[in-house]
């Protein structure tokens, strides 16, 4: 059996092509997921196997985020046991440290090692494969395995992703232009000390973006909703989480202080924006802003981030063309990150010992 552990809404969408392919292999699949943000929802709608752990309070500190992870370890041993898991799937350390002492390998994917801190220590020493990629310029050890891809390729790279035009019509007029804003709540573990936008340059980037059109608002913990024109402070239109990257996927511009969707957009040719107290030190980033992608910018210069707004907005439809350019040609580079994680886990897992037994049911549902 193969176990996917998702502690996070990007985690949904990395590990789905590749728990979809699974299960078409006939690979026994499950995922026990942590309920943050909207990950629950996103399972939901996937119709992929799953189940939910509780989690602790966001932005209790050390001493919680230290226990839910020892809980959480635990919880996540007892099923890899139970199930008689051979290969463990996770981009964070709860599901290394699960499967320490047990016949499960562990497959750990990181994207920004060191950078995050004690979360990437706590997983690298135990964990059977690191996995990165071919960009990431350092280097993980002698279990490290690399790709010739970036992450969010897996769920968002052409040959993956066609958006549903149907998506926008739901949302959007035909003839309306969308602007795309994500604004992170910065409480993770990984997160501590690090800064976003303010309060006042958000409000700023709202008022501007609204007079080009309608904003989709992204808020951690707080959902997804649409802005109409003009009216940053109007009612709003909420937006299911499962339709969020086929909107993304038409916006005219994205500014944020998120890593990952920051990236989301870039991949798919959306000029992006970001303001963030990791810039330089995460080289995904600083590969997209080399590309043309993407521009980045440190806490204090708000002021900087809201010129290059301005620029931007100016110089709109030149940017989207030369970002939709760029963007396909880092797609055409990258191989199939798909097929990259699927013929790992092949290599990991014997395929009889992990196929699902006969007459089983392709998904447990999802449970909390």
């Amino acid at each position: 059996m193969i176990l996917i552990d998702v502690a996070h809404p990007a985690h949904v969408h990395f590990f789905r092509p590749l728990a979809e392919s699974l299960l078409s292999d006939g690979f026994d699949v499950r995922i026990v997921a942590r309920d943050k943000d909207v990950t629950v929802r996103l399972l939901e709608s996937s119709g992929l196997p799953f189940e939910v752990l509780p989690m602790g309070n966001p932005g209790g500190g050390h001493l919680a985020g230290a226990m839910e992870l020892v809980r959480r370890s635990v919880a996540l041993r007892r099923r890899i046991r139970r199930w008689d898991t051979k290969v463990l799937l996770t981009r964070n350390p709860s599901g290394v440290l699960a499967a320490v002492g047990t016949t499960a390998a562990s497959v750990f994917d990181t994207d920004d090692g060191r950078t995050v801190g004690l979360h990437y220590w706590t997983a690298r020493p135990f964990a059977d494969v690191i996995t990165s990629s071919a960009h990431d310029p350092e280097s993980h050890g002698r279990r490290h395995r690399r790709y010739h891809a970036l992450k969010a390729q897996m769920f968002l790279h052409p040959d993956r992703l066609t958006p549903n035009p149907e998506v926008r019509r739901r949302y959007l007029r035909d003839d309306e232009a969308l602007s795309v804003v994500r604004f992170s709540a910065h409480d993770a573990s990984h997160d501590r000390g690090i800064q976003g936008l303010s309060p006042e340059a958000r409000t700023a980037i709202l008022e501007r973006l609204s007079t080009l059109g309608p904003v989709l608002v992204s808020v951690e913990r707080e959902g997804l909703r649409m802005l109409p024109s003009g009216a940053p402070a109007g009612k709003a239109t909420e937006v299911a989480p499962e339709d969020f990257h086929a909107l993304l996927a038409t916006a005219q511009l994205f500014v944020g202080d998120s890593q990952s969707v920051a990236a989301e957009a870039a991949i798919l040719g959306v000029p992006a924006l970001r303001l963030s107290g990791f810039t330089g030190r995460t080289f995904y980033l600083e590969l997209l802003e080399s590309r043309g992608l993407m521009e980045n910018f440190r806490p204090g210069e708000e002021a900087e981030l809201l010129s290059a707004l301005d620029r931007m907005i100016d110089d709109r439809d030149a940017r989207m063309a030369r970002s939709r350019e760029q963007a396909r040609q880092l797609n055409g580079e990258a191989e199939d990150l798909l097929a990259w994680f699927r013929r790992l886990v092949h290599e990991l897992c014997d395929d009889k010992r992990c196929q699902r037994p006969a007459g089983s049911r392709r998904s447990i549902g999802g449970t909390r």
